[in-house]
């Protein structure tokens, strides 16, 4: 069974890297989008629900970003998807 979480995007922030991205924070789906963009110094871009699921070969991972936020009023986008998979597997990095 996939683990269902809660994200947020945030736009131009250094990552650890020092490169200009796209920035997300992941959270349990009882807490409140709105709540955790608070702590973080950034604009949020998106935000929704965020599904880890294993991928077709053994021991991947990808992240499937679906819905909206309804209390910062953002939807998730396509390339969430994208940005959060990367995180998570290190891949394009």
């Amino acid at each position: 069974m996939p683990v269902i979480m809660k994200y947020v995007m945030f736009d131009d922030m250094v990552d650890n890297t020092g490169i200009h991205d796209n920035v997300s924070i992941i959270f349990p789906s009882f807490l409140i989008h709105k709540e955790m963009a608070k702590t973080i110094t950034g604009m949020p871009v998106s935000a929704g629900f965020v599904r880890i699921v294993k991928g077709s070969k053994q021991d991947e991972v990808r992240a499937e970003c679906y819905g909206r936020s309804e209390s910062l009023g953002l939807r998730s986008r396509e390339k969430d998807s994208v940005i959060i998979t990367r995180y998570l597997t290190g891949v394009g990095y």
